[in-house]
């Protein structure tokens, strides 16, 4: 996705280095970027015949180099922005929802352990674009006006991501209880209830003499 990133920064726009295509990425979307990432997808870019170096200006930093989009890399970002998914339907996926879906096959032990990694990793991006969001700077020009509405989007998004969250923890923790709740009762032996012995029966009473015959009986026998 960084190659269509920097294509598209570059179709329309002068030479930039990689890191100014990453300052101006996260500018313009909220997020913070990886500037190795940029500059390697600029390698495979160059590689690829899609962007070209060209001559650093003086004053510049020459460790810095610039570059430009050719016709073929303007060729393949205009491809890919008026592509149309054709067949089945539009998914989205990513690395943390990847890591929910195999857990799950696992153990609710691991599936838990990757959902609390989810929740930290959606509650640091909310917080990073809600900065980002209120530090200003969002005014009429179609760019400010755009960076608002992506951010809005993305925030949508994460609500809707921690929703989810929390659904499947909860739904996790129920079915543990109601495991561990079948595994105590089967572990349980079960006791036979006993009838309650008869209390004696008070002395003098024809109760008692009949049993004070009978045991005089038994003995002489």
């Amino acid at each position: 996705m960084i190659r269509y990133v920097i294509l598209g920064l570059l179709r329309h726009g002068a030479s930039r280095h990689g890191y100014a295509l990453m300052r101006e990425y996260g500018d313009a979307s909220g997020l913070q970027a990886s500037v190795g990432n940029f500059y390697r997808e600029l390698q495979r870019l160059h590689a690829a015949g899609m962007v070209r170096p060209v001559k650093n200006p003086p004053e510049a930093d020459p460790r810095r180099l610039p570059y430009e989009t050719t016709t073929a890399g303007a060729n393949e970002f205009d491809a890919w922005l008026s592509r149309r998914k054709h067949g089945g339907i539009c998914t989205y996926e990513d690395v943390h929802s990847l890591r929910t879906l195999l857990a799950l096959g696992t153990s609710p032990d691991d599936a838990v352990r990757v959902l609390e990694h989810w929740r930290v990793a959606i509650n640091a991006e909310r917080e990073l674009l809600e900065s980002s969001r209120d530090e200003g700077g969002v005014g009429d020009d179609a760019r400010h006006a755009g960076k608002a509405i992506w951010i809005g989007r993305r925030l949508r998004h994460l609500a809707i991501d921690l929703e989810f969250v929390d659904s499947l923890q909860g739904s996790l923790v129920r079915d543990d209880s109601r495991h561990h709740a079948a595994e105590t009762k089967r572990s349980t032996p079960r006791q036979r209830s006993r009838s309650p012995r008869s209390a004696a029966p008070p002395a003098g009473s024809p109760r008692a003499e009949a049993d004070r015959v009978r045991r005089s009986r038994a003995v002489v026998a």
